[in-house]
């Protein structure tokens, strides 16, 4: 494995982004991965379902 890394940020969002992004994401570690780079995704769940959860969209800190 290779000593270059990335890290990712992924946003599921709302609508087709929790069918989208998952696949997105493998196809950016595949190509990355091609080159010698790991990336390494974070995943995030804010949008609608999160503001009807806690009142907002995203958490204080960000």
């Amino acid at each position: 494995m290779s000593d270059k890394s990335i890290s990712l940020a992924v946003i599921l969002g709302d609508g087709v982004g929790h069918d989208v992004l998952p696949v997105a994401t493998e196809v950016i570690r595949a190509a990355a991965g091609a080159e010698g780079v790991a990336v390494e995704p974070e995943v995030y769940d804010y949008g609608a379902l999160h503001y009807l959860e806690h009142g907002t969209p995203l958490p204080e800190d960000v």
